[in-house]
């Protein structure tokens, strides 16, 4: 995507690193709680939302234990039935 790493389970795509930044495909109640923390939906072009990716916020991404949380959330989501 894009030309940037993704990481993939199932052919579900869960996690991208896109420029400086984690994005992550999260479920609906995941994403709400991510933005609550500072996350925002992923825009690859302005105005053009990805549909279910979400971008980490600095404050997540900087903490290895939190940012493990977070993967491991899209990892459970992209394993999903």
């Amino acid at each position: 995507m894009f030309g940037c790493p993704t990481y993939t389970l199932g052919g579900e795509r869960y996690a991208t690193l896109f420029q400086d930044r984690v994005v992550l495909r999260l479920p609906p109640a995941d994403a709400a709680r991510l933005i609550a923390e500072g996350g925002c939906p992923f825009e690859p072009i302005k105005g053009r939302r990805s549909k279910g990716r979400f971008v980490v916020p600095e404050a997540i991404a900087e903490s290895d234990r939190s940012l493990r949380a977070w993967v491991r959330r899209a990892v459970r989501y992209a394993q999903a039935p």
